[in-house]
């Protein structure tokens, strides 16, 4: 689930936390592409036990893991990402595969066939902005994708389903924002709130 909050609230909340678990990401904009990767998800994997599915709101592509941080970051945070500079981007979004690739599968994803370069371009200008500012973020390598659903025990006949949908095609769409975001842990699943939305630019 993902929640848009004013502002003073997300101050508010900062007063009262320690600490806040946050990320930057930036999401699918077309309603249309959403209705296909949910229907995917309901009428092929929602029949694997071990699957547990990606709620179609809360659907994004991760650009840095920021974990646990303090409170007084946030304005440095933000403050580092108002400079990024990054044209729009288009993206098709094609393909079912697994991560890790090798090893114990823990992600189902929807894989980005067109508008892979320009995400990356985006992680890394993002990475270089939280580098600058001295602000911690999980460095494992960027890799384009939309988890679309988390493996509790791998099965072999997952795999060979995934596998069949290699060439599936979601649609398209422009990504003209990315967003400093809160993820708050609950029972029932991660709850996602809008810190501040940062837009990204026309292409001259």
């Amino acid at each position: 689930m993902v929640v848009d909050v004013p502002a003073e609230r997300v101050r508010f909340g900062m007063e009262v936390a320690k600490k806040l678990r946050t990320f930057i990401s930036c999401d699918p904009e077309e309603p249309r592409v959403i209705e296909e990767v949910a229907a995917f998800q309901k009428q092929i994997l929602s029949g694997f036990r071990h699957v547990k599915l990606v709620e179609p709101g809360a659907m994004h592509f991760t650009l840095a893991f920021l974990d646990e941080q303090e409170p007084e970051n946030i304005s440095r945070i933000k403050q580092a990402l108002k400079e990024v500079r990054h044209p729009k981007i288009h993206v098709v979004l094609a393909g079912i595969q697994v991560f890790p690739a090798t090893g114990t599968p823990r992600v189902v994803a929807a894989a980005v066939d067109s508008g892979r370069e320009e995400l990356s371009q985006l992680a890394g200008d993002v990475r270089s902005r939280l580098d600058s500012a001295r602000i911690w973020y999980d460095r494992k390598p960027f890799v384009p994708h939309l988890t679309i659903a988390r493996i509790k025990t791998a099965e072999a006949k997952l795999l060979e389903t995934v596998f069949a949908y290699s060439d599936k095609v979601f649609g398209e769409f422009e990504i003209s924002s990315f967003g400093l975001k809160q993820s708050v842990l609950r029972p029932s699943g991660p709850v996602y709130t809008t810190i501040e939305e940062f837009r990204l630019v026309d292409e001259s």
